[in-house]
């Protein structure tokens, strides 16, 4: 998908504020080199087109993956559609990172990247352990990445470059081996070969320090492949670092790398092995450049042979086999272009090609040939042990010429599809492979089985017992008993006591325990637990449990938790009191030491006495009660609770008086509720109130003042009654 963004979107990550339909949409890309996007848009009827202004951000996949943005910089329109050139969001920080005066001091890749992108929205990432130093002064960071002036990041570091939106990539090498092989015959439809013969050096005239040389008429070192080439080619080289001891005033004048030699005997040597490593390193090979047009060559019926470019990414190493010439050489991906319509490879171009092999027939073959009698097409035994070595002399001179080729000196195989042992096995430099199909393009054995210095590979091993010299570690894969008195699996530690692993964050040290139960102490041993710790002024605190399984089956889950071997529930306070409780009876909590708990649940209800209610009132007191019926429904309850399980409390909330011109007062009130009964539907409570209610008359006459009592009941009264459950 192909979206576009407004221009002052910041790390887009939603979707844009429209999709684009493209005709043609492309990204450039070269090793260490520009980045850019090309895209062609119609004037479509959706007008779609009309969001495409410069600096819009646009999303588009890539070899990079799904989601890539590219800053539109440039833009033409016309008649047919809109035209479109973009470069990666990266590079935004040429204008927006200024290194005004940032000094990566003794820095890895990683340290110097972070220290160039430090406060801005941009990050790097880098695989380059090497130290170096480098003064970025009034640079954009772009510029002091891989710029023209002195110094660069690519200068002191080294390394190459990845983009992937707002972080930057410099490793050591990008891409990898991953097996593509391309086969490429004469004059191919949309295939490009190119030989640069400009720096092949087959004659080296070495040069040491203070212009010494190698003594007598042939001051010279020749390549071994001298003889492929119609003419030689001879260059003066260098050497600084070879030094002869007399050249210097005292030894300390001499570098940390420098070859030191006590004798002109010593330095032609030194002289001499310094050629053989510019040899080894393809000085003698010709550049070799081989350009794709994936588009046009899918046209040919030879596309099949290099069709596994579709796959390769920027720096990606190739494999390359011309069919004519049976040359075989490797290449990396140093320029590409990619389809973001088609998600694939348009065109691609490998150089840097090492040559493997020069001739179309190995001298081992004839070797081979030469000892098969011609008429009796037998094996003349007399030669064979020459022959042999002629072999093992022929294999190591191809390991040395091309380094980056792995020999496969023995090769058998049963070609024969219906043959019940079809298939291939192989010796080699690599190790032993073994396969029992073909590729699905038929090229090669798919090797599944490999043994090599490194290890073993399969895709299947059958095995019986796998077992240390001892007997004290095996893995039974017949009854898939795994026995081990001692180790670690992922962390994990095994002995002979427990299994555990300690992990660590910041300032909290974490550890898991499974522990076998001891017999004699089940109550005291932690079967299952998982405590942490915490440092304090550098100093290791006590183990607090986050979780303890004991032997008798009890359980702890942090400070305040804890599980009874019969199942109870009960939680603590940090003072360790018991504040709630939860068995197969219900739940009960705790307020006070009284050890006395109540449930969970409560229910209010408020009744109003009128006076008509009052009876058996006398002088002094008077009397009411009655019940009322409380529905489950009212309870909150599914199920009622036995009666046990109810407790009522109530008390006085309101009283009310008739009278309004004398003086009450109200004395010795008493009310008290009780559950009467339960049934299915609900629970009756019964209630009872006590009161004396004093009604004073105050008679004011010339000598004294009378006071007449008359008791009565209140014209109402509210009390209010509380369960809980």
């Amino acid at each position: 998908m192909i979206q576009i963004y407004e221009k002052d979107a910041v790390k887009p990550e939603k979707n844009g504020v429209m999709t684009l339909f493209p005709e043609s949409c492309k990204v450039q890309a070269a090793l260490n080199g520009g980045w850019s996007l090309t895209m062609e848009h119609p004037l479509d009827d959706e007008e779609r087109w009309k969001y495409i202004e410069e600096e819009s951000i646009v999303s588009v996949p890539t070899f990079m993956g799904a989601g890539q943005l590219f800053r539109i910089d440039k833009i033409e329109k016309d008649d047919y559609g809109v035209s479109t050139i973009g470069y990666p969001i990266f590079y935004d920080s040429a204008k927006e990172v200024f290194l005004m005066n940032t000094r990566p001091t003794d820095k890895n890749g990683q340290e110097a990247l972070d220290l160039m992108l430090k406060g801005s929205k941009y990050s790097g990432k880098s695989d380059i352990t090497s130290v170096s130093t480098a003064y970025f002064e009034r640079r954009n960071m772009l510029d002091a990445l891989n710029g023209t002036d002195s110094p660069t990041f690519l200068e002191r570091w080294g390394g190459e470059v990845l983009y992937d939106n707002y972080t930057v990539i410099v490793n050591k090498q990008v891409g990898g081996r991953y097996g593509v092989e391309v086969r490429y015959g004469k004059n191919m439809s949309g295939l490009t070969y190119t030989i640069d013969m400009s720096n092949v050096m087959t004659r080296i005239v070495p040069v040491a320090y203070n212009g010494r040389m190698i003594s007598g008429s042939t001051p010279w070192v020749d390549s071994s492949n001298i003889n492929k080439y119609a003419t030689v080619y001879i260059k003066e080289v260098k050497f600084e670092d070879v030094k002869l001891l007399s050249d210097l005033e005292n030894e300390d004048d001499a570098e940390e790398n420098d070859i030191i030699c006590k004798s002109r005997t010593e330095l032609e040597t030194a002289l001499k092995n310094k050629c053989k490593e510019e040899y080894q390193n393809g000085a003698d090979l010709p550049a070799v450049t081989l350009e794709v047009d994936m588009v046009q060559l899918s046209r040919t019926n030879e596309y099949s042979d290099v069709q596994m470019l579709e796959k390769v990414s920027l720096g990606d190493i190739v494999r390359c086999r011309h069919k004519k010439l049976d040359i075989t050489t490797e290449a990396r991906v140093i320029e590409m272009e990619w389809d973001c319509i088609k998600n694939t490879v348009s065109s691609v171009k490998l150089g840097d090609f090492t040559q493997t092999y020069f001739d179309k027939v190995s001298s081992a073959v004839d070797a081979i040939n030469s000892v098969v009698n011609a008429q009796s097409k037998t094996v003349m035994a007399e030669k064979i042990k020459g022959v042999l070595n002629a072999i093992n002399t022929q294999l190591r001179y191809q390991k040395n010429v091309a380094q980056k080729q792995d020999v496969r000196a023995i090769l058998f195989e049963d070609t024969d599809i219906e043959s019940s042992t079809y298939g291939a096995m192989c010796l080699g430099t690599q190790g032993f492979q073994i396969a029992d199909k073909r590729t699905a393009d038929g090229k090669d054995w798919d090797w599944a089985t490999a043994f090599t210095a490194k290890g073993g590979y399969a895709n299947t091993l059958i095995l019986g017992i796998l077992s240390d010299q001892l007997g004290k570690n095996y893995w039974n894969l017949d009854t898939g008993d795994f026995v081990s008195e001692k180790g670690s699996i992922g962390g994990w530690v095994i002995n002979s006591e427990c299994i555990y692993k300690n992990v660590q964050v910041g300032d909290k040290q974490y550890v898991a325990r499974i522990t076998s139960p001891i017999q004699n102490n089940p109550a005291g041993t932690y079967i299952i637990s998982c405590q942490e710790r915490t440092k304090e002024n550098g100093v290791w605190g006590n183990w607090n449990p986050n979780f303890i399984l004991f032997g008798d089956g009890h359980a702890t889950f942090g400070k305040n938790l804890k599980f009874s071997k019969d199942g109870e529930v009960l939680v603590y306070d940090d003072n360790d009191k018991l504040k709630t409780s939860i068995d197969k009876t219900g739940i009960k909590h705790y307020e006070d030491d009284s050890g006395v708990p109540y449930h969970y649940r409560t229910h209010k209800e408020e009744i109003v006495i009128r006076k008509s209610s009052f009876s058996g009132g006398d002088d002094k007191y008077c009397y009411a009660g009655g019940s009322i019926y409380i529905s489950k429904s009212d309870l909150n309850l599914t199920e009622m609770i036995p009666a046990k399980f109810i407790s009522v409390a109530s008390n006085v909330v309101d009283v009310v008086s008739d009278s309004t011109t004398r003086i009450r007062s109200l004395a010795n009130l008493g009310v008290s509720a009780a559950v009467k009964s339960v049934d299915s539907g609900g629970v009756t409570i019964g209630y009872s109130v006590k009161c004396t209610f004093v009604h004073v008359s105050v008679k004011q006459g010339s000598s004294a003042t009378t006071y007449n009592g008359t008791y009565y009941p209140p014209s109402s009264m509210k009390i209010e009654v509380n369960l809980t459950y």
